[in-house]
């Protein structure tokens, strides 16, 4: 069975763009996932695509290359699992915290991957959390 990659685009009706969308869900998240170095923060929309916002802060990333990559990497994973998002706005923000994971005397390797990892992980609590409210409202239609 092949997969038809145009079902897979991330669409620009896919992405949070103007200051209200954004502080919609920031006033009254329905999502609060995070760790030391990322938080998700997502909120229920009346439509049925899943959007995303990306506040990636240079005071918490100094390096463009670093703010990229964590970009990259999150609307990546988006456009994978944004059927599985639907119908929900969700915003990624690095936290402070992230500048000691860049900071520690390992390789620049290790660095990224433990970025990575830490990063997905995230994405991955997201998802249940999204799931696990989507179940809550199929039961109660039932």
């Amino acid at each position: 069975m092949s997969v038809n990659k145009a079902n897979y685009k991330l669409a620009d009706n896919c992405k949070l763009k103007s200051k209200d969308e954004i502080d919609l869900v920031f006033e009254q998240p329905t999502i609060r996932k995070g760790n030391e170095y990322f938080l998700i923060l997502g909120r229920q929309n009346q439509l049925n695509v899943a959007r995303l916002g990306l506040l990636i802060s240079k005071k918490n990333l100094k390096k463009a290359v670093d703010r990229n990559k964590v970009k990259r990497i999150s609307r990546e994973f988006f456009r994978l699992h944004q059927y599985d998002l639907k119908g929900f706005d969700l915003i990624l923000l690095t936290r402070p915290q992230i500048k000691k994971c860049l900071n520690e005397n390992t390789n620049k390797e290790k660095k990224q991957i433990k970025l990575n990892n830490t990063l997905i992980k995230t994405w991955v609590q997201a998802g249940s959390a999204i799931h696990k409210i989507a179940e809550e409202k199929n039961t109660k239609l039932m």
